[in-house]
């Protein structure tokens, strides 16, 4: 949020605000409210629903590729001893 303030005293607000759609104009109204005196205000919306599930879904496939390296580094340990054996004590 920043605040500025002119030499003639005019104030000037700029939030930035994440709200669920449902609950906007609710807030919307409360923070209008609390202006002593408003000459002009906007509004700009973006839908970030695609983004939350865009990112949920990349949460999820980085987690499913983590648990498939984990399983090679197994089988990459399992075979480093059993090569290490078969240097040991021959085949």
């Amino acid at each position: 949020m920043t605040f500025e303030e002119s030499s003639d005293e005019n104030h000037r607000v700029e939030m930035t605000i994440r709200v669920p759609a449902k609950n906007f104009q609710i807030l919307y109204d409360a923070i209008l409210a609390l202006s002593e005196k408003t000459q002009t205000n906007s509004v700009t919306v973006d839908d970030v629903t695609k983004e939350y599930f865009d990112t949920t879904e990349s949460i999820k496939n980085k987690e499913a590729l983590r648990a498939r390296y984990r399983d090679i580094l197994k089988k990459a340990v399992v075979m480093v001893g059993f090569l290490f054996w078969i240097l040991l004590f021959g085949s």
